[in-house]
């Protein structure tokens, strides 16, 4: 409602910020806009970002990372009185490694973007300049370069398999030889944070369970050990941009927590997506079977299949499968609509 070329009306807005009563962290992100350029609006918002705790900025984490694109940083060297969202973002970042570890992604994503991308690359200068000021910084900056390493690997052997003009069975055949020879450094390396999910640290990669897809861009398919002896598997792909995965997930998840908070569970476990450049990414591979497998296979009954892998005779009011599980997949039917 207000007119932001009226100098007049500009004023008396600012001035009335601090007496509204506190916004929610949405409405936050709308005062960091394109459609709101005032410093001072933007301040504001940002000060009640500062109120959200970290589970729940690494939800928004995504957006905020977009909406430095309108903070208008100029071409110096310090972002210093220049964005507060950005000071904002970096500090939490430095705070909390996980946080850190998309943040620091995120970026790297945008630093390619032939507009904006030399703007993304001061504000990553900025975030590894200043973890040089923590007793961990070294150790974490240390992380991120070999994640990047590992990331260039990656993305140099799914090119070439992708452009080999052999059959997908000499595909397979040469990804598991890249990953088994010890010279490339991915059969085992020291504990590694996974850049899609730094909860976890990775040791290497399992070459027998290495695969490549059917599609048109040949994915990896990758099983990396974990450092307390379990397995992550992935699919990587380079040729395609995975941001708009990552955003669909990105609101499936929000949807999810904002279900939670109304006490309505619907047993939603959404994948991971990192986009890790403009054309390529990993995602978390979930082991599934289609609906329409399962049908052929149990003869057009999913009562049967869930039967047959959780059978609880007893259960009469479930037909015989286990409460909790049928419980979860009624629920879950909920989000996911035919």
């Amino acid at each position: 409602c207000v007119v932001w070329t009226d100098p007049t009306e500009v004023k008396q807005a600012v001035e009335l910020l601090p007496q509204w009563a506190d916004i929610d962290l949405d409405d936050a992100l709308e005062l960091l806009g394109a459609n709101f350029e005032n410093r001072s609006v933007r301040g504001y918002a940002v000060s009640q970002l500062k109120k959200a705790d970290d589970e729940e900025l690494l939800l928004y984490l995504l957006q905020l990372v977009q909406a430095l694109k309108f903070e208008n940083i100029s071409d110096k060297s310090s972002t210093s009185h220049e964005s507060s969202l950005a000071e904002f973002l970096i500090e939490r970042a430095i705070k909390n490694p996980i946080l850190g570890n998309n943040f620091y992604w995120y970026l790297m994503v945008e630093c390619e973007d032939k507009v904006v991308g030399k703007m993304y690359g001061k504000i990553s200068f900025q975030f590894m300049k200043a973890m040089k000021e923590i007793p961990t910084g070294l150790d974490r900056r240390d992380i991120l370069r070999r994640q990047g390493e590992l990331v260039v690997a990656l993305s140099s052997i799914s090119k070439e398999i992708r452009m080999m003009k052999e059959a997908r069975p000499k595909k397979i055949e040469r990804l598991r030889a890249i990953i088994s020879d010890p010279k490339n450094g991915l059969l085992q390396f020291p504990p590694l944070p996974l850049p899609l999910d730094a909860r976890v640290e990775v040791t290497g990669i399992i070459p027998e369970k290495a695969t490549v897809f059917k599609s048109n861009l040949f994915p990896l398919r990758l099983t990396f050990t974990l450092a307390d002896g379990g397995e992550y598997p992935v699919i990587f792909k380079t040729g395609d941009d995975l941001r708009q995965d990552q955003l669909v997930i990105q609101i499936i998840t929000l949807m999810d927590r904002l279900l939670r908070k109304e006490n309505l569970d619907l047993k939603l476990t959404p994948y991971k997506v990192l986009p890790t450049g403009s054309d390529h990414g990993v995602m978390q591979f979930i082991t599934s079977s289609s609906l329409a497998n399962v049908l052929s296979e149990y003869n057009g009954s999913l009562l049967q299949f869930l039967k047959a892998h959780h059978p609880e005779e007893k259960a009469v009011g479930t037909y015989g499968v286990s409460p909790a599980v049928m419980d979860t997949y009624v629920k879950s039917c909920g989000m996911y609509p035919s």
